[in-house]
């Protein structure tokens, strides 16, 4: 089962954050859901702290890029096939940062990707 880190999930169901992590679960994946607060969405629990294991199938932000800064060097230390900035989650610095060390960034819709079969 491929599992998809999701940074900034939500407990709002009109977020699509949340609306991710239920369809991920959904198409046979496995969310890893990491948000500010503790909830769950579903059956998944919304995490605080960040997996010590860093190796995910993709990492789905919904964070801007100011609140992605806690993150970037996890991010960057990732071994995850993709790394998606969801839209409002652009952030050309550290897009720029994840091509240098290798990975594959990309400005992408998660929920797009999934719904057309490219997730």
């Amino acid at each position: 089962m491929k599992e998809v880190l999701v940074l900034g999930a939500s407990v709002k169901e009109e977020r699509y954050s949340n609306k991710l992590v239920r369809k991920l679960l959904a198409n046979g994946y496995l969310p890893i859901a990491h948000g500010r607060r503790e909830g769950r969405i579903g059956p998944i629990d919304i995490q605080t702290e960040l997996p010590k294991e860093n190796t995910f199938h993709a990492i789905s932000i919904y964070l801007s890029a100011k609140n992605q800064r806690p993150f970037e060097a996890y991010i960057l230390s990732s071994n995850s096939e993709k790394i998606l900035f969801n839209p409002g989650a652009e952030n050309e610095d550290l897009f720029n940062r994840c091509l240098e060390k290798g990975l594959n960034p990309e400005n992408a819709c998660s929920l797009v990707q999934l719904s057309i079969g490219i997730l």
